[in-house]
C-alpha cells in the first residue's frame, strides 16, 4: 500500500486532477488507496452501487458487459494514466453500467 503523497504524485498526473489545489488534492487522497490486481481479478460488476472512481497507474483494466445470453462485450480497455468512473460519482444512486477486470498484473487508484 503506497502512502499518500505517492497516490499525490500519481493523481497529478493526471489532467482530470492536474488542475486542483493542494487542499483538494490532498481530501481525494485521503479516501484513496491503491489496489494491487492480479490478472483476470474482477475490480467491480456490472449493477454493483458505484462507492469509487479509478485511476489505471499499471496494467490494463477492461471494461465490459455480458449480454443476457452469456456473450462478452468490451468496451474499453483503460489503459495507465487515465482516469474512469468519475462521471458515474456525480449521478443520483449511480450503478455501475458495465463490469471492470484486470487484464495483466497491475495497480490501480480507487
Amino acid at each position: 500500500m503506497h502512502h499518500a503523497s505517492g497516490i499525490k504524485s500519481q493523481l497529478v498526473q493526471s489532467p482530470v486532477f492536474a488542475g486542483l489545489s493542494d487542499p483538494q488534492l490532498d481530501k481525494i487522497c485521503s479516501y484513496s488507496s491503491l489496489i494491487q490486481l492480479s490478472a483476470r481479478q474482477q475490480l467491480f460488476n456490472q449493477g454493483q452501487d458505484v462507492e469509487y472512481f479509478f485511476m489505471v497507474v499499471s496494467g490494463k483494466i477492461k471494461l465490459y458487459r455480458v449480454s443476457p445470453d452469456g456473450q462478452e462485450k468490451i468496451i474499453e480497455i483503460i489503459r495507465p494514466g487515465r482516469v474512469f468512473a468519475e462521471a458515474l460519482m456525480f449521478m443520483d444512486r449511480p450503478h455501475y453500467p458495465v463490469s471492470a477486470e484486470a487484464l495483466e498484473n497491475g495497480d490501480v487508484i480507487g
